[in-house]
């Protein structure tokens, strides 16, 4: 997928994520920040389901990586989230580990299709 830089995205979502870093009920410092059109509309802990956001919704992880909702519509959310060619950002050993943790977590949380 050849798309844009995201700036805008990520500059969004970094002040985001700074001007709640005091917050107790959710760890800012982790997730994602989803932001639709210039605005924040959510966070997840975890890689968020597509099917509850729009498609257009870009998700900032924390590492600055950005996955977009794409397909489906407004009405019944996205179809699924696609990871726009991007340059990767060295991951120290620690954030290696809590990324498989994360990814770990989530597959369980996957219905799987029979």
């Amino acid at each position: 997928m050849n798309m844009k830089s995201f700036k805008r995205e990520k500059a969004i979502a970094e002040e985001h994520r700074l001007a709640n870093a005091d917050n107790p009920a959710i760890d800012y410092s982790k997730g994602f920040v989803l932001v639709y059109g210039n605005e924040v509309c959510g966070w997840s802990g975890y890689e968020p389901f597509a099917k509850s956001w729009k498609p257009g919704t870009v998700a900032v992880h924390y590492n600055g990586l950005v996955m977009i909702a794409t397909g489906g519509n407004d009405y019944d959310g996205a179809a699924e989230w696609e990871w726009p060619s991007q340059p990767i950002p060295t991951l120290s050993d620690r954030e290696i580990e809590e990324l498989e943790s994360e990814a770990f977590a989530y597959s369980f949380g996957k219905r799987q299709k029979s």
